[in-house]
C-alpha cells in the first residue's frame, strides 16, 4: 500500500503548487491501489460463488442417484411382494374371495 508522505525540509521549501501535485499524485497512486484491492475482492467472490455452483451441482447429483437407487429398490420390493401376493392367491382361492368379499364390505359399510 502507499505510504504516508511525510513533509520533509525539501518539501517545505516547495511552493504549495508543488504541495498540491505529491498530493494528486498520491490520491492517484491511492486509487489505483485501491482498485486492485476490489479487483482481487471481486475475483475472490466469483472464485467462492463458482465453488459453491460446483459443490451444489455435485450434491444435487449424488442425491439424484441416491433417489434413483432408492426407487429401484422400492419396485424391487414391490414386485417381489405382489409375487409373493399372487403365490398365496393361487394356493388358497378360497381364502382371497372371502378376504376380498370382507374388506368390500368394510369399505361398503364406512361409505355409507
Amino acid at each position: 500500500m502507499a505510504e504516508v508522505a511525510q513533509p520533509s525540509s525539501r518539501s517545505r521549501d516547495r511552493g504549495p503548487e508543488v504541495e498540491v501535485d505529491t498530493l494528486k499524485a498520491d490520491i492517484d497512486a491511492l486509487r489505483a491501489e485501491l482498485a486492485i484491492v476490489v479487483k482481487a475482492i471481486k475475483d475472490l467472490g466469483s472464485n467462492a460463488v463458482a465453488t459453491a455452483k460446483r459443490q451444489q451441482g455435485a450434491a444435487v447429483d449424488h442425491l439424484s442417484a441416491e433417489a434413483t437407487s432408492i426407487g429401484a429398490e422400492i419396485a424391487r420390493v414391490g414386485r417381489t411382494q405382489a409375487a409373493e401376493i399372487e403365490e398365496r392367491i393361487r394356493e388358497q382361492p378360497l381364502a382371497a374371495v372371502g378376504i376380498a368379499f370382507f374388506v368390500g364390505l368394510l369399505l361398503g359399510s364406512l361409505r355409507r
